[in-house]
């Protein structure tokens, strides 16, 4: 028997609506970069990668694609591995502190690989 999700498609099971609010505020957070870290007496490409706005985009850009991973993974992935996930972050919540590096008198980030 075939789900009724699945004649559907997937662009039609989507929310519109929280995915056109999740763009505007990814829009209106990217502007705010720019008003906060604009230098008039430097006044270069907002979208130069050495900007922080330039910088922001490419923020912008991993969430986009690993919004779209995410969702083109079938439901049931999640639930197999849904425990699994759950006791990795519990086991991460207490060992944080002793893993994570000083950052602006912080230990809350752990490094994982190139990304921090």
């Amino acid at each position: 028997m075939v789900r009724e999700k699945d004649n559907k498609g997937i662009l039609r099971s989507l929310d519109w609506i929280t995915i056109t609010i999740y763009i505007l505020l990814l829009c209106l957070g990217w502007m705010s970069v720019c008003g906060a870290s604009y230098d008039f007496e430097q006044a270069g490409n907002i979208f130069s990668l050495s900007s922080r706005s330039g910088m922001q985009i490419v923020w912008i850009g991993t969430s986009l694609i690993l919004g779209i991973v995410v969702l083109s993974i079938d439901e049931r992935v999640f639930e197999s591995f849904s425990y699994l996930i759950y006791v990795g972050f519990l086991v991460l919540l207490p060992v944080t502190p002793f893993l994570a590096r000083d950052i602006k008198a912080s230990m809350s980030w752990i490094n994982i690989g190139s990304v921090r």
